[in-house]
């Protein structure tokens, strides 16, 4: 029979704790727990016992989940650890994932509980495994490299063998000792060069199963439950409309509305997971028309929207269809979210002549750029100063850069705050 899982729960409130604990059990883990809520109970729970995962209160009156995150981390444990909060914003759970955090549930939602501790243990498997190996090739490599140390002595002794008789013979038999040394030479710096060209094919290899690996969790793993939860949520809207009171109908429009986010970030981190990756597909394509595509679009999101959008005829360019529209939807999406609080928004795509070659531009009378900190333009993630009031997930414009260097070309901007911004972009 399986051992019940020892599970360390950090929470200051001890019907919080107990509340998880019941969900768990009642999901169909076998379960022992203990309750820790400060610094120090931490750092003595971690130092006495043997757990397989952490379930942390993102907020506690001495310290919060991510100072958890970083004692778990600085005491050498890989354990799974999901953050338990009331609330917490996309730009708290983000950063709490790139904290080492592997999944955030909010209090009294826990209908994916279960399924997300599974999946915790699961990768932490995954993790432990891969340990194993690595240290099982590391004692191998070592083995490997004793017996080639002591071929190497074997093979020096020999040679001082040899050099004894060599003295022995004339001219001839020293070129051909001349000759058999640069021959060795050149087979080492052979192999040398046949081992490293191996090794970048297998880590390449094993970089592009982890890419599919991950593409398939995204894909599967992730989208299931948030369609699953989506779907509930509008069937007890539909069928209970009558019997919900405004306050249980806003927790079902919260509940749609968090899942709907969670699976357009999950989407935008895909797409940009295959830019990469993606085999270019260059076709003739007409910019201006697909700008006007976009702007189309875009306006039937805000019909009520006074924006004055300028696009230019015939910018022609060979390119792949797909990605070149991602990277207009992001230049344009950009042009037309950071003008959103302008009476007048005036939006312009265009091309122009920079020392003599050619290069497309999108500009707007938005929000702006302080191009102090124009170096983190193009970087995933990172969002400008500014940007708080606007949706998104910082990922739009690394992909826009990237999409543009798989093309051969390049991508800049320049602006001032509160006085626009225009990024310019080349094609070849």
């Amino acid at each position: 029979m399986a051992s019940a899982l020892r599970l360390l729960i950090i929470e200051d409130v001890e019907d919080d704790a107990l509340l998880l604990v019941r969900e768990l059990r009642k999901g169909g883990i076998d379960l022992e727990y203990m309750r820790v809520e400060t610094k120090q109970e931490l750092e003595a729970a971690l130092g006495d016992g043997h757990w397989d995962a952490v379930f942390a209160d993102y907020s506690l009156p001495s310290f919060t989940g991510l100072e958890a995150l970083r004692i778990m981390r600085e005491s050498g444990l890989d354990l799974p650890c999901i953050l338990v909060s009331g609330v917490i914003g996309e730009e708290q759970a983000v950063e709490a994932l790139k904290a080492g955090a592997h999944d955030f549930i909010l209090k009294g939602r826990y209908a994916r509980l279960v399924p997300a501790l599974e999946r915790a243990l699961r990768d932490a498997s995954i993790r432990h495994e891969r340990r194993q190996t690595a240290e099982e090739l590391s004692r191998h490599r070592e083995h490997l490299e004793e017996l080639v140390q002591e071929r190497t002595e074997e093979l020096a002794a020999a040679n001082e063998e040899l050099q004894v008789q060599t003295e022995e013979l004339q001219v001839q038999s020293e070129e051909l000792q001349a000759q058999s040394e640069e021959l060795q030479a050149e087979i080492a710096e052979r192999m040398r060069a046949e081992q490293e060209a191996k090794k970048l094919t297998n880590e390449l290899a094993a970089a592009n199963v982890e890419l599919e690996a991950f593409n398939y969790t995204v894909s599967h793993d992730l989208r299931g439950p948030l369609t699953q939860i989506r779907g509930y949520s509008d069937v007890l809207r539909e069928l209970c409309r009558d019997r919900l009171d405004e306050a249980s109908k806003g927790y079902l429009e919260e509940i749609a509305d968090g899942a709907l986010k969670m699976a357009r970030l999950i989407d935008t981190l895909l797409r940009f997971s295959r830019l990469t990756h993606a085999a270019l597909r260059p076709v003739a394509v007409d910019l201006g028309e697909m700008a006007e595509e976009i702007i189309g679009g875009l306006r039937m999101t805000e019909p009520q929207r006074a924006a004055t959008v300028t696009i230019a005829r015939g910018l022609k360019a060979v390119a792949d269809r797909e990605l070149l529209l991602l990277a207009l939807e992001n230049l344009l999406g950009n042009a037309w979210k950071y003008t959103s609080r302008k009476e007048e928004a005036h939006i312009e795509f265009g091309a122009t002549t920079i020392a003599g070659e050619s290069v497309f531009f999108v500009r707007d009378n938005g929000e702006g750029l302080d191009m102090a900190n124009a170096e983190k333009l193009f970087v995933p993630f990172q969002r400008l100063p500014g940007a708080e009031g606007f949706e998104g997930h910082g990922i739009g414009l690394a992909s826009v850069r990237r999409i543009i260097q798989r093309h051969g070309g390049q991508v800049c901007a320049e602006g001032k705050p509160g006085e626009g911004a225009t990024f310019y972009f080349t094609l070849p």
